[in-house]
């Protein structure tokens, strides 16, 4: 398995981060969900953060979608090729 780096000045034994299954099955895939990765609080600041820099740096308000969701397309690699769902 892949671990992170050791600290040398730290014995302690280190978990795996990912298993040779989740490998085989990112490369497979194209993708891999890891359960809890991140705590409740850091996915809320994730979002935060990325709300704020969505309205910062392209006038994108999550909360107004409709009327701001436009400036996405300058944010998207692809200049918004993708395909839109609305849910």
């Amino acid at each position: 398995p892949i671990t992170p780096k050791s600290n040398h000045n730290n014995m302690e034994s280190v978990e795996p981060i990912l298993t040779q299954q989740q490998i085989k099955t990112y490369l497979s895939d194209g993708i891999l969900v890891v359960d809890n990765l991140l705590s409740r609080e850091e996915i809320i600041n994730a979002k935060l953060g990325l709300a704020q820099t969505l309205m910062d740096d392209y006038g994108v308000d999550v909360h107004d979608l409709e009327g701001t969701g436009r400036g996405l397309m300058d944010a998207s690699s692809t200049n918004g090729a993708g395909k839109c769902v609305v849910l």
